[in-house]
């Protein structure tokens, strides 16, 4: 893929448990790649990333390594940014959360189907 990438390894989630995720950098912006989120698909609301606290992280430029510490970061954001995000947030789990239940739905009449029949 020959896009700049790195693994970090630190805190996530609503318990602050230890992971690893991968972050890479494509036309400028810096994207995280989370394995445990395959069922959401490819893209997350930009407010989730704040559960990823790194502590250390590593990349390889196809010449060397190179190991980073990480620090706590400091986030200050206006009122109309956080609305926004917040705003993206609740929009993408509503529409996830409606897919869910009519994928569940559609199993359902499937399986009472083939049952019935």
């Amino acid at each position: 893929m020959n896009y700049s990438a790195r693994i970090a390894i630190g805190s996530a989630g609503r318990y602050g448990e230890g992971h690893a995720w991968l972050t890479f950098e494509r036309d400028g912006k810096t994207y995280l790649l989370e394995p445990l989120s395959w069922p959401v698909g490819m893209v997350l609301p930009r407010l989730s990333i704040l559960k990823y606290k790194p502590k250390f992280s590593m990349s390889w430029d196809g010449r060397k390594v190179s190991y980073f510490e990480h620090m706590d970061r400091q986030i200050s954001w206006s009122a109309k940014s956080v609305t926004g995000l917040v705003g993206e947030w609740l929009l993408f789990w509503i529409r996830f959360s409606v897919s869910v239940v009519v994928a569940s739905l559609r199993r359902l009449a499937s399986a009472l189907t083939r049952s019935a029949g």
